[in-house]
């Protein structure tokens, strides 16, 4: 992963988070990261910037077939964890500081300037993340309902696609349908 360096880090926006060991974690608020060393079966460009609760959130993903190399597809999309790569990307860009009194000035001093060579070797973690309060959590009995109507279209004759025809059911989309299953099988509903 190669990460875009925007200039001085120190006067780029950011977000810094306290770490146990006293220092902080300085991240910048827009990263832009390239994958394009092979370890993906495509080449990708990742903007991240971060949202209204301080975590680091996917902008944009460009994703371009390399040369000779297979095609864009669905299959190779889901091969492709959009949240690890955000998390990479944090971790390489992130640099460890501490807050400094100078000239009765309180000033955040970047421990090891990414680039300087005076970084260390080892990746910084992401900041932890701040949980978000969660809209529209599904319910144990919209899971029954789901593996209810999966059943019964299933056994209905001549209908295409009983995923798109559950996500109808209940306003959402055939994805949304596919995970609710998955997570009714995860916690044993059936």
């Amino acid at each position: 992963m190669r990460i875009e360096r925007p200039g001085d880090p120190t006067t780029q926006p950011a977000v810094i988070t306290p770490l146990p060991d006293g220092t902080f974690l300085h991240t910048p608020a827009r990263i832009v990261a390239h994958v394009d060393d092979g370890s993906l079966p495509v080449d990708l460009t990742l903007v991240t910037s971060v949202d209204e609760f301080g975590s680091a959130v996917a902008e944009s993903v460009t994703i371009r077939r390399r040369p000779g190399g297979p095609p864009v597809t669905g299959e190779r999309l889901r091969e492709i964890s959009i949240q690890t790569l955000v998390e990479e990307a944090v971790s390489h860009a992130a640099t460890r500081g501490e807050w400094l009194h100078e000239d009765d000035k309180l000033v955040f001093r970047i421990a090891a300037e990414p680039g300087t060579g005076t970084e260390t070797s080892e990746s910084v973690p992401p900041p932890p993340p701040r949980r978000r309060p969660r809209r529209n959590a599904v319910t144990d009995e919209e899971l029954r309902r789901t593996v209810d109507l999966y059943r019964q279209a299933k056994a209905t004759p001549g209908l295409k696609d009983p995923l798109a025809w559950v996500g109808q059911q209940f306003d959402k989309s055939r994805s949304t349908a596919a995970l609710w299953l998955r997570q009714a099988k995860e916690k044993g509903i059936e």
